[in-house]
């Protein structure tokens, strides 16, 4: 049986605060559900880019005039901030070291520190580090 968009829940469109462990995905969604969409005027992309992100990011676009021309300005900026790569990497390093100690011997707090290690390893592999002969 084939599904067609019509008949799928209507998606929210995503939210972006600035953790730079979230910019991978927030720009692939964003890109593809706004930005690269033909049927909106870069007046409401800028509209939308706005409404979709909060805190730090937020800081980051705040003060940019809604107009035609300022939505390429919007996400340069956006980018320039969040697509550093060391600095992407020097978080994922920091979560993965820093990792709060397993308080008691339990099946959930095992389950927490794997779940963070392989988080960091997916994203560091993502970055092009070399993460394949880490154990899983």
């Amino acid at each position: 049986m084939s599904t067609t968009a019509t008949s799928l829940p209507k998606l929210t469109l995503p939210k972006f605060s600035g953790q730079q462990s979230d910019w991978d995905s927030f720009k692939a969604l964003f890109v593809s559900m706004v930005k690269d969409a033909p049927t909106l005027t870069p007046t409401l992309k800028l509209q939308h880019l706005l409404a979709c992100v909060e805190g730090d990011a937020y800081c980051t676009i705040k003060n940019i005039e809604v107009n035609a021309d300022n939505l390429e300005v919007a996400w340069t900026a956006l980018s320039r901030c969040y697509e550093n790569k060391r600095l992407r990497i020097s978080v994922y390093m920091k979560r993965l070291l820093y990792m709060p100690k397993a308080v008691t011997r339990s099946v959930a707090e095992v389950t927490r520190l794997l779940e963070t290690s392989n988080e960091c390893r997916r994203g560091l592999s993502a970055l092009g580090e070399p993460v394949e002969h880490w154990h899983r």
